[in-house]
């Protein structure tokens, strides 16, 4: 589930709540409930750790810091050309 968590985040709320229920047996496994491993163990929720991993990845993507395959997912950045009155220019922000 951890390193899956990317897989995990257009997943139904039924699914999510059954893989929150098998990180909770888990923990009881480890005589540690819920609360003592979110405040004391800082130990995230999955719906945390999704959105982590999901900016990091899009971070990831944005800086090009990523490998090839997720590279060529997002379209290259927009580059508008206009002229105005003064100059011509270019850059990303609208004309």
């Amino acid at each position: 589930m951890e390193y899956a968590s990317l897989c995990w985040m257009n997943a139904s709320p039924t699914t999510l709540s059954q893989l929150d229920n098998i990180q909770k047996k888990a923990l009881k496994i480890t005589s540690v409930d819920d609360i003592t491993a979110q405040m004391k163990l800082s130990i995230p929720t999955l719906d945390h750790r999704q959105w982590v991993a999901a900016d990091i990845t899009l971070h990831k993507m944005h800086t090009s810091i990523c490998p090839t395959e997720l590279k060529t997912v997002p379209p290259p950045p927009l580059i508008r050309h206009c002229v105005t009155r003064t100059r011509p220019c270019s850059h990303h922000s609208r004309c």
